[in-house]
């Protein structure tokens, strides 16, 4: 077994969690400074930003109550057996207390 991979792989994770978190601080002030200057574009040595805006969509009643049944059946598919799924493998790194 190659311990080092393990190090490494800890090292790497916890380096993004600190950009990340970086980026998410960051991120509001950006997009303020774009509106405040009407820049829905702004080119930089290494790359461009553009402002895009997201979509989120408010059904009417009837339709959410249809997705609600819909939610109840598949629960009760999972646990009839009726439903299926897959398992494929997933890696989960946790940071030991500093």
């Amino acid at each position: 077994m190659k311990t080092g991979n393990f190090q490494k792989y800890a090292e790497l994770q916890l380096a993004k969690r600190k950009l990340e978190d970086e980026i998410d601080i960051l991120k509001p002030e950006v997009i303020q400074e774009m509106e405040d200057n009407e820049m829905p574009e702004h080119a930089i040595d290494i790359g461009k930003f553009t402002l895009s805006s997201n979509r989120t969509w408010k059904y009417p009643k009837n339709i959410e109550d249809i997705v609600k049944v819909l939610k109840e059946q598949q629960e009760q598919a999972k646990a009839s057996g009726t439903a299926t799924y897959e398992e494929t493998p997933k890696l989960i790194f946790t940071s030991s207390k500093s």
